[in-house]
């Protein structure tokens, strides 16, 4: 008798999917999103957010910053964002881009100050991973931090019960 085996993986939202198919058995092997897509989920609980729904991640003196999946929800189908050069400094609280949905425009305001060193471009033709995966591929910038992270910041429950009280 001959087996054959089919082997293929699937890139979703969170997660990579390996199936492997003999006959009638499946088996499914769940590994980390960046293992295989290029892309790590941020922690939501070690993240920290601003009132207006933009997100920060730090590891050593880079942040990396995005918007929560509550924004997206809000703003729902999204077309465009625009996003700083590297080189731009931005500050705690002042704007730095806008977000763009057949809805409304939104600006989008620095959750740190510092230095841009990198900008989501691939954004720029591709605004999808903003609404499918908007902890992980849909990050917007990374800045090199000029200071430490302000104490306006909302840990992850105060950040829940903020979007509790605007719906």
């Amino acid at each position: 008798m001959v087996v054959q085996t089919l082997s293929f993986r699937l890139c979703l939202t969170n997660r990579v999917v390996w199936h492997s198919l003999t006959y009638d058995l499946i088996e499914i092997e769940v590994v980390p999103r960046h293992d295989l897509c290029g892309s790590a989920m941020m922690d939501q609980d070690s993240l920290r957010y601003l009132k207006s729904h933009e997100w920060v991640g730090v590891d050593g003196d880079v942040a990396t910053v995005g918007i929560t999946e509550f924004a997206v929800s809000q703003l729902t189908d999204l077309t465009y964002v625009e996003l700083p050069k590297v080189g731009t400094s931005v500050e705690f609280g002042e704007r730095f881009g806008e977000v763009e949905s057949v809805k409304a425009v939104s600006d989008l305001y620095s959750p740190v100050s510092g230095e841009v060193i990198e900008a989501n471009t691939s954004l720029d033709d591709d605004v999808a991973p903003l609404s499918s995966d908007p902890f992980g591929a849909g990050w917007l910038m990374k800045v090199r931090l000029s200071g430490g992270l302000s104490d306006e910041l909302l840990d992850r429950a105060a950040y829940e019960a903020h979007c509790a009280s605007e719906t």
